[in-house]
């Protein structure tokens, strides 16, 4: 029986020092709660995405800054969303000029309905079992069984056409 030789276990040496300054964190914070994405964010920082990715998971103070920019980004859209499914007013200050040219400022509040889009948006995203599209929804009972089927036909049309008439 051959021996296999095997080569001594040499360790790597450490690559270059990390170039993470912690001044980053607060500026990933703000770069973040603007809406920036995690690409973004590398890209202003001068890195690449996996860099940043491995500076999060080093750095707590990173990771934390970066995920609480984004939550509280997140909550404002989602109250904002959450405002344009229900409807909201809010005050405003018109200006008027008469044909003299004194200028009237006059307090008032706009009310701004609730709109469809942004409510089916809302319930398929917090409620998908109760509010996905029909389409995605089975059938109650057994597709295959036709006695599963059934048809509502107003029993007054059926009299009209004299469809079934005695």
């Amino acid at each position: 029986m051959s021996r296999v030789k095997t080569q001594p276990i040499t360790r790597r040496t450490p690559g270059p020092k990390s170039k993470y300054d912690p001044v980053l964190a607060p500026l990933g914070y703000k770069l973040a709660l603007l809406g920036a994405t995690t690409e973004q964010i590398a890209d202003v920082f001068g890195i690449d995405e996996r860099t940043l990715r491995r500076w999060q998971s080093n750095n707590p103070e990173l990771d934390t800054a970066i995920r609480a920019g984004k939550d509280e980004a997140d909550a404002k859209v989602a109250h904002s969303l959450y405002r344009r499914a229900v409807g909201f007013k809010r005050k405003s200050e018109k200006i008027f000029c008469s044909k003299d040219g004194n200028v009237t400022r006059a307090e008032c509040t706009d009310y701004y309905p609730p709109d469809t889009t942004a409510c089916i948006f809302w319930l398929k995203n917090r409620r998908p079992e109760q509010w996905r599209d029909a389409a995605n929804k089975a059938p109650p009972g057994d597709p295959a069984d036709a006695s599963a089927v059934q048809l509502f036909i107003d029993p007054a049309l059926l009299r009209m056409s004299g469809v079934g008439a005695a």
